[in-house]
């Protein structure tokens, strides 16, 4: 009975040796692979990464096109809004005047009627 268990104690080991040569084979076939797909990553990105600079290149333009044609827009505007406050101010104040004077003017030909 004792050749029993140590023929099961020896069948453990060499179990225990063919899982840990397994797994130390796993491990360095999953380690190539990783290094494999970082590679292959790496050079992914740098193929993409000249596009990729053309395109935001392009994008940045576009942007500071687009920004240049609402700046000068929103300048025309505010050209416009201050043309038209000035136009008012320069109104009322002509406007403001001549109706003191035709008020000053009426008071007058009101003195010298009662002086008459």
């Amino acid at each position: 009975m004792n050749s029993f268990f140590d023929n099961t104690k020896k069948s453990r080991e060499e179990a225990d040796d063919l899982a840990d040569a397994d797994l130390l084979d796993m491990k360095n076939r999953l380690d190539h692979e990783l290094q494999t797909l970082q590679i292959a990553h790496s050079t992914a990105r740098q193929d993409s990464s000249s596009g990729d600079l053309e395109e935001l290149q392009q994008r940045v333009q576009d942007l500071q096109d687009q920004l240049l044609e609402e700046s000068n827009a929103r300048s025309i505007k505010e050209l416009l809004v201050k043309r038209i406050q000035m136009g008012n101010i320069l109104t009322s104040g002509m406007f403001d005047r001549l109706g003191n004077d035709l008020e000053e003017l009426s008071l007058v030909s009101q003195i010298n009627k009662v002086h008459k």
